[in-house]
């Protein structure tokens, strides 16, 4: 008797565990929409709270990623970690962190709106606004373990990405292969992301022709078909009425009469309401919006799941076997190394760079650091790497590059309201001529001059500790002389001279620079009024034969909006008559700055900035200072001399995503001399409050502030209004 209850019982085990194998296959459906798609994350997260079965999962764009993300054995909970921790608005970029740039490469990036690659001379367009290389670092990174897989049946649950070819315009469905590269090419956005190269295709999007693959899932076998659709729906005659609705409604009538086909297909179709969030919506509050919107989506459908659940016997037999937890067997050993895709770098150049070599225990912190560093030389448009599992605990690394031209056009615009309209343009040469050499020119216009040429050797990988240089410089431009006792403008002269230069610098990391060089610069400084007294505004035509040392130290972890770090330019000038120059003067100039943003939205700056001198510094030679960058209550050009400081604190508050707002007080210690001839020191005060707005052509400022009227009238004050935008003089 207890032998048949024993054997009845392991029957009953068998059918019980037999039924739950044995339920109908559930296929997951994952629409794209951008930044709309992080409401799949509810939906992922309730799933697994019912302990609900997915068998397959077919998804397009964001959908591809997330999907992936899913069938790779990351939870609902541990992708919704992801996406909380990602800074989306530098994954959606191509620029590498600022401390991984040399600084040869960012001592000017604030100048330009546009970069744009040359060959010959001809700019390219490029294929798209981003390469990816940031978001290809990190779906890389997320799929460090499951690198080593190329069919994608043998996943924790079996996984299709949708995309197109753009030569063909036909819908690829990719089951095997590199895995990133196929999360990448889901989720390439023509014109916003450059397409991905998979073989002889060109793959991008899969939401131009299929944006809610519902047919997909069931050509995979699915019986049960679960659709979570985020995609846009079609707008209504009143609402197409700007350009955005209107662009945005022609990629949803794509594909429109395919998603209404497949929507029937499925069981379930769950739609997160949305309304008002838009694809491009990365910025935290926004996610945090949608994420919190696919949860209580989630909630609302808890009914209908647990009622399919129910009728068809859905429950999962236990977890996942494995389950991704971001990290690698620490054991596992580099077996060898290929890199692809290179034409003029040579292996052997890139292989010395990344560093790692066969016999290496792997790294992947170590890698991934050392591919970020590769891509800040500035010679790549992307670089991908794959994990190629050789033996039980051996690996190769495929690494696939895709080079820049080795020659860049730079284009930007700035405009204030006192030098109103300046145009830069600047092209780069690099390793054209001599392997290692560098050509940069620059030209700033219209409402001054400037003209630069250098040319330097630092190396090919941009690391040689000394390297020579030389430089030629010509500029013209508008300075104001203002009264010292009444505040007025009294003279308008032209700052204008020719300058050669050479000498050696010093790298000091990826951080700082030395500079220490001769210079031959011949002045032709002269009124910009014919007419004015030249017994008070002489012409000068000096020649200066000088020696010149700058150090300048750039720590900033953003040029056009710093929230942390430090930066430093000191230098000195000093000019001697045993060189044949015509006058004989040390001059010492440095400024420091310093950055620390608190509690997120709060950036506390503080500027300083002095100048003195030795022997007679002609009055060209003088240091001007006032305005917006400088001190705030005077105007451009008001706070001039060869000796004193200012000292300047700035509050800024981020209202917004593209809106700061700032608060500026400053102080100045002055040294003049007064009607008598008798030096006294003038301290001088302003203060000012802001408002900058980020657009597509750089920042937008406006500044309104109260000062000091004059040098020696510190108790008098004036109102003075700045406006700037683009990109920095």
């Amino acid at each position: 008797m207890r032998i048949f209850s024993l054997i009845l019982t392991i029957l009953m085990f068998c059918c019980h565990v037999f039924a739950q194998e044995d339920h109908p296959k559930v296929g997951l459906v994952l629409s794209g929409g951008g930044a709309r798609g992080f409401a799949h994350v509810g939906i992922l997260k309730m799933l697994d709270s019912l302990n609900f079965p997915v068998d397959y999962i077919a998804g397009t764009s964001i959908g591809g990623l997330l999907g992936a993300l899913y069938a790779c054995g990351y939870s609902g909970a541990e992708i919704e970690g992801i996406v909380n921790k990602a800074n989306w608005d530098a994954l959606l970029s191509d620029t590498p962190e600022r401390k991984s740039i040399p600084y040869l490469l960012k001592y000017d990036d604030d100048k330009y709106q546009i970069q744009l690659s040359l060959k010959g001379i001809t700019p390219v367009v490029p294929s798209g606004l981003i390469q990816g290389q940031n978001v290809s670092s990190f779906i890389s990174e997320l799929l460090i373990k499951d690198n080593q897989i190329y069919n994608f049946d043998n996943l924790n649950i079996k996984l299709r990405c949708v995309t197109v070819d753009l030569i063909t315009g036909d819908e690829v469905i990719l089951q095997s292969g590199s895995l990133a590269r196929a999360m990448h090419a889901t989720m390439s956005i023509p014109t916003i992301f450059s397409p991905v190269e998979w073989g002889d295709s060109l793959l991008v999007d899969g939401g131009l022709v299929n944006n809610f693959p519902a047919d997909v899932v069931k050509d995979m076998g699915a019986d049960i078909i679960i659709g979570v659709d985020i995609g846009s729906r079609l707008a209504g005659k009143d609402e197409l009425n700007s350009l955005i609705n209107i662009l945005n409604q022609t990629f949803v009538l794509t594909d429109y009469d395919r998603q209404v086909k497949n929507r029937t297909l499925c069981d379930m179709v769950i739609t997160p309401d949305l309304e008002n969030l838009s694809s491009s919506d990365f910025d935290n509050d926004k996610v945090q919006h949608i994420l919190k919107k696919g949860e209580q989506t989630a909630l609302s459908y808890i009914s209908d799941l647990r009622r399919l659940q129910a009728d068809n016997n859905l429950y999962k037999k236990s977890k996942p076997v494995f389950v991704q937890n971001n990290t690698i067997n620490k054991s596992l050993t580099v077996y060898g190394i290929t890199i692809t895709g290179n034409k003029k770098l040579n292996f052997n150049f890139i292989y010395r760079l990344l560093g790692i070599k066969p016999k290496d225990e792997f790294n992947k912190q170590v890698l991934n650091q050392r591919i970020e560093q590769l891509y800040g030389l500035g010679y790549f448009d992307r670089i991908t790497y794959t994990i190629e599992k050789i033996t039980d605990t051996g690996i190769r690394i495929n690494i696939k590059v895709k080079e820049k031209p080795f020659r860049k056009l730079r284009i930007g615009i700035h405009y204030d309201n006192y030098y109103e309209l300046v145009a830069h343009l600047g092209v780069q040469l690099s390793s054209t001529f001599i392997t290692g050499a560098r050509l940069e020119t620059s030209l700033e216009f219209a409402g001054l001059v400037n003209y630069n040429l250098n040319v330097s050797y630092p190396s090919r990988n941009l690391n040689l500790p000394i390297y020579p240089y030389i430089r030629v410089n010509y500029k013209d431009i508008p300075v104001n002389i203002y009264n010292p006792f009444l505040g007025n403008k009294s003279a308008e002269y032209s700052d204008k001279s020719h300058t050669i230069a050479g000498g050696i610098g010093i790298l000091m990391g990826r951080s700082g620079n030395i500079l220490l060089e001769y210079n031959q610069e011949q002045m032709d400084t002269k009124p910009g009024v014919s007419s004015l007294d030249t017994l008070y505004h002489q012409s000068f035509n000096d020649r200066l034969r000088k020696v010149r040392m700058n150090i300048k130290i750039d720590m900033l972890d953003n040029s056009i909006l710093p929230r942390n770090g430090i930066y430093l330019d000191a230098n000195i000038d000093a000019s001697y008559k045993d060189l044949k120059s015509d006058v004989e003067y040390q001059q010492y100039k440095i400024s420091f700055d310093m950055y620390n943003t608190l509690f997120k939205n709060h950036t506390i700056s503080l500027h300083t900035f002095y100048t003195n001198f030795d022997g007679g510094i002609p009055i060209y030679k003088y240091v001007f200072k006032g305005g917006a960058k400088s001190f705030v209550g005077m105007s451009n050009d008001q706070l001039i001399g060869d000796k004193f400081g200012y000292v300047r604190l700035d509050y800024r508050y981020q209202y917004k995503k593209d809106i700061f707002l700032k608060l500026i007080l400053n102080s100045a210690a002055y040294d003049l001399f007064d009607m008598a001839g008798i030096q006294e020191t003038s301290n001088l005060y302003g203060y000012g409050l802001g408002v900058k707005f980020l657009s597509i052509l750089g920042t937008i400022e406006f500044i309104v502030s109260q000062g000091s009227k004059s040098l020696n009238r510190s108790d008098q004050f004036q109102t003075r209004f700045y406006f700037c935008a683009g990109y920095s003089l």
